[in-house]
């Protein structure tokens, strides 16, 4: 447990991720017998390489991790990032379809595969493929209908209007968008 705070503490509160490092190694060098724990254990190791834009060594600790339980949906949905952060959202959308399509809850929300494929679609430039996908969530899930309709508004360069969307959704009560978004969009 002291190993694990530390090295949180020296990842989120010093940012010293060399130091995060050696901690979560030397943690993974304990060679739990728990399957869930060392595959946690990697993710956090992925996590840490992620940030500090290393992403080979996020990519390697992410599928070491995945050795150990591969049913991991933190794992999963971090692997299919790495591609979209090295500028390849197409390679993402692929790696999401061919090895974890049995995942359903990407980013830890209901509809997170769906919402995973839409921003990779509009971040590949396919904006008639993600508005086709964003029609039929938004006809099953209202909640979503402020979010979607003003990511596509953004990504369509009409800020305005994503913004006017953006406001509503933020008044209502079953709305999903958060402030974060709304201020991402507003300070486009």
């Amino acid at each position: 447990n002291i190993l694990i705070n530390t090295f949180y503490k020296e990842k989120t509160m010093f940012r010293d991720f060399k130091k995060a490092r050696i901690l979560i190694d030397q943690a993974i060098a304990l060679d739990f017998k728990n399957p869930f724990l060392n595959s946690a254990l990697y993710y956090l190791k992925g996590k840490t390489e992620l940030q500090s834009g290393q992403y080979k060594a996020a990519s390697d600790a992410f599928n070491s991790g995945l050795n150990f339980y591969d049913q991991n949906p933190r794992i999963a949905e971090s692997l299919c990032t790495v591609p979209y952060l090295m500028g390849h959202p197409l390679k993402a959308l692929e790696s999401q379809e061919k090895n974890f399509s049995s995942h359903e809850h990407f980013w830890g929300l209901p509809n997170g595969t769906e919402l995973f494929k839409i921003y990779m679609n509009l971040a590949a430039g396919f904006q008639t493929k993600a508005e086709e996908m964003i029609s039929k969530l938004t006809r099953k899930s209202e909640i979503l209908r402020y979010s979607l309709l003003s990511i596509l508004s953004f990504y369509k360069g009409d800020l305005k209007n994503a913004e006017k969307i953006a406001e509503i959704g933020l008044k209502s009560r079953r709305s999903e968008l958060s402030n974060v978004e709304y201020r991402l969009i507003c300070a486009r």
